[in-house]
């Protein structure tokens, strides 16, 4: 069975960045509030909330210079039917003074839903790491840690009213697409209530060719 693409009124968001000459991406869900939305108002908005969450959950001075936000790849399924797809150029990039990690070395943002199986639990994984936020060659400092819980509340409950420019409501969820080790008929979202910052840094494995070309 094939992977089934994500419900009606739902979006995938991907950030697609680079850090030096490595590329990055990192994928968020979400599920849209009863609307009526236009298209052109879920791509804004949707983008907006991903480019919010580097520049206010996280804060653009946890990483260096050269990690930068190109844009975001926003799907949204506005009809059993109908897959919208556009690009939303971004910019976004570190302010951190400090030199940076190298490209595998991660913060690590681990998400709590109410999925009740084990494993796979829904984790985002950012490159770009100023010096200036490790304790260690390990960890993450205590109070870079700590300052991010309320930064992270405070996006994800600001989603579901609508925040942004054109009022589209969402909520940042889990799409788990696998079970038991079986692709899902229809996917099922999991809503993400809570994050939190791991203490130790994390890495990523990058392939050759996730390189810019020179």
């Amino acid at each position: 069975m094939p992977k089934a693409p994500i419900p009606v009124n739902s979006v995938k968001v991907e950030a697609i960045g680079h850090y030096g000459p490595a590329l990055w991406a990192n994928v968020f869900y979400f599920e849209l509030g009863a609307g009526p939305y236009t298209v052109p108002h879920v791509f804004a908005d949707c983008a907006a909330a991903v480019k919010d969450f580097y520049a206010s959950a996280m804060t653009l001075a946890s990483f260096t210079t050269d990690w930068v936000v190109d844009y975001e790849k926003v799907t949204y399924r506005d009809a059993s039917d109908s897959m919208q797809t556009t690009r939303v150029a971004d910019g976004s990039a570190g302010s951190g003074t400090s030199p940076g990690q190298d490209a595998q070395c991660c913060l690590l943002i681990n998400w709590a839903t109410n999925d009740p199986r084990k494993g796979g639990k829904p984790r985002t994984y950012i490159c770009g790491l100023a010096d200036g936020v490790m304790a260690d060659v390990a960890h993450i400092t205590t109070g870079f840690q700590t300052g991010r819980a309320p930064l992270i509340a405070s996006w994800l409950a600001a989603l579901p009213g609508g925040p942004y420019a054109n009022h589209v409501e969402m909520s940042l969820v889990d799409m788990s697409f696998r079970d038991a080790k079986a692709w899902r008929t229809d996917p099922v979202p999991f809503p993400i209530f809570a994050g939190s910052v791991n203490p130790v840094v994390a890495t990523q494995r990058r392939r050759v060719d996730r390189l810019r070309p020179s």
